[in-house]
């Protein structure tokens, strides 16, 4: 009799639904007015999303603009 072949499982290449359908600017805008920091954590995929260069650099001015003096 011949082993048994084991399945592979696989969740597929499919995203969320915050990915596929919403664009950057609105789920960074969700990001924004949630004031949460664990949104990106939430999921690996909406974290890879949200760590791109610009992402990161308006987090930090949207974070630290009330205390600098212009």
């Amino acid at each position: 009799m011949p082993p048994a072949k084991k399945k592979k499982y696989s969740r597929g290449k499919r995203g969320s639904l915050l990915e596929s359908i919403l664009p950057l600017e609105v789920v960074e805008l969700i990001f924004y007015h949630s004031e949460n920091l664990n949104f990106p954590r939430s999921n690996p995929r909406l974290g890879l999303f949200l760590s791109g260069r610009s992402t990161l650099v308006k987090t930090l001015i949207t974070a630290f603009s009330l205390t600098w003096e212009i």
